[in-house]
């Protein structure tokens, strides 16, 4: 449903093999299967739910690739939605995050914003939906990326007094163009320390890597915003090991309880607090 190199994906305009049915119903009744799932858990597994996300990144990249219209992509996601709204889900506390991404949309500000509040009242905007967008500086090619070499918006040995700012004013300008969009509920649900999509030129100073770290949630908790830190372990990936496996690249801050941030699958103090944890992205 999103950018497969070097082919289009087939979701949205095809159909399946067996039945003649088009993909994007399967999918809706993928999700029916999946909301009735966790209507059925135990109280103690209930418990563990926070929220779902009912489609990752839908239809990233596609304001360049053209594989899918912009107006299918919402009622997707809007008749997704509808069956979050009538299982029970919502009643018992459990949260929806409607993850939105720029790429899909050719002007994601005046498509998808009005589109939100048309589709989300504002008493469901205010309890059980929460607008979620992901923010990576790694991919902001010469704006607020840092690398080793000169090809970025900063190298890995500026002074932290120069690289502090400029990653507080990148954050905070992701942050409170979020919260000026959409108010209310809202998370960034990727993020990570990752400063470069080159991982060859990423920094790896352990002191650069959090503060950097340290910016993004100070933005964060200025808008009231719920992050979770994109995490993995690569065995075979060490390059990658200290901007993105938070344990491993040592960033929690020490000495004051840490920071209230969440992985993709762990609270990050239950996840590092556990040197026996394995951890894989699991991404669906």
């Amino acid at each position: 449903y999103n950018g497969v190199w070097p082919n289009k994906p087939a979701f949205w305009k095809n159909k399946s093999q067996l039945g003649n049915t088009n993909l994007s119903q399967v999918g809706l009744w993928i999700v029916s299967a999946a909301v009735k799932w966790l209507e059925g858990l135990g109280e103690e597994a209930k418990a563990g739910l926070v929220g779902l996300t009912l489609m990752n990144e839908p239809a990233h990249l596609n304001s360049g690739l053209h594989f899918a219209e912009e107006g299918d992509v919402l009622k997707w996601l809007a008749d997704a939605a509808q069956i979050f709204r009538i299982s029970s889900l919502p009643q018992t506390g459990k949260k929806l995050y409607m993850q939105m991404i720029d790429t899909a949309f050719q002007n994601f500000t005046e498509t998808v914003v009005p589109w939100f509040f048309d589709t989300f009242s504002d008493s469901e905007r205010f309890s059980w939906v929460v607008a979620d967008q992901h923010w990576y500086t790694a991919w902001d090619s010469k704006n607020c990326d840092m690398r080793t070499d000169e090809a970025g918006g900063l190298t890995c040995d500026t002074p932290l007094e120069i690289i502090r700012p400029k990653m507080q004013k990148c954050a905070s300008s992701f942050a409170q163009k979020f919260q000026q969009q959409f108010g209310t509920q809202m998370a960034v649900s990727e993020f990570s320390a990752g400063t470069s999509e080159a991982a060859l030129f990423a920094c790896q100073d352990r002191d650069v890597l959090r503060a950097f770290l340290q910016e993004q949630l100070s933005a964060w908790d200025a808008v009231g915003m719920q992050g979770f830190f994109w995490s993995w372990r690569m065995p075979y990936g060490k390059i990658f090991e200290r901007g993105w496996p938070i344990c491993r690249a040592e960033l929690m801050r020490s000495g004051d309880g840490g920071f209230d941030v969440w992985t993709n699958h762990y609270h990050l103090a239950a996840l590092c607090s556990s040197q026996s944890h394995s951890v894989a992205s699991t991404e669906a």
